[in-house]
């Protein structure tokens, strides 16, 4: 099985999906600022459609603090 196929992902693999560090990763889910693991005895994984989810969000986020910046400095 390819690992894009996968329907759960490791801290490793959503990591590198979003981008982060892996340690980057454990600070915000510590934070509350990243969606939380299944809980699987010993195993922390990410269903791999809630982290494509989370970075559909974040992109989002980005583009309208982007927007909203452009904005203010033409007004």
């Amino acid at each position: 099985m390819a690992e894009d196929d996968k329907l759960t992902l490791t801290v490793s693999q959503a990591a590198k999906l979003i981008g982060f560090s892996p340690r980057k990763l454990y600070r915000l889910i510590a934070a509350g600022r990243f969606i939380r693991p299944s809980d699987l005895p010993g195993k922390m994984r990410f269903s791999r459609r809630n982290v494509e989810q989370f970075i559909e969000v974040a992109n989002g986020n980005v583009r309208k603090f982007n927007q909203l910046k452009r904005n203010r400095q033409s007004a």
